[in-house]
């Protein structure tokens, strides 16, 4: 392969005779950089997938906390007298169970 330098490059540093495998050491280390490069590419667009996915869960979530919210109310939840609040009626057992849901993967 062929390679012209500008005359203020580095590699007229170089003694002649050994700026030849100068230049291909380069040539390797681009080569292996740009690998690197790539891996820690797809590496991103990994984490970037897994955070999408997470996000969506999170969103699932939240719009379930609202819906839940929205129908959970004092008249919505058995007291025992004194108006302590106690466990869901049985109608809104299901939205609980659609809640939990949202955290499977």
């Amino acid at each position: 392969m062929s390679v012209s330098f500008p005359p203020d490059h580095p590699i007229w540093q170089y003694p002649k005779g050994s700026r030849a495998p100068q230049v291909q050491n380069w040539v390797e280390l681009g080569r292996r950089i740009e690998t690197i490069l790539q891996s820690l590419e797809k590496r991103v667009l990994n984490l970037e997938q897994l955070l999408s996915d997470k996000q969506q869960q999170l969103d699932r979530i939240e719009a379930l906390l609202n819906s839940i919210n929205g129908h959970l109310t004092r008249k919505d939840v058995d007291t025992n007298g004194d108006d302590r609040q106690q466990s869901p009626k049985p109608r809104n057992r299901p939205r609980a169970a659609q809640f939990l849901k949202a955290f499977d993967d």
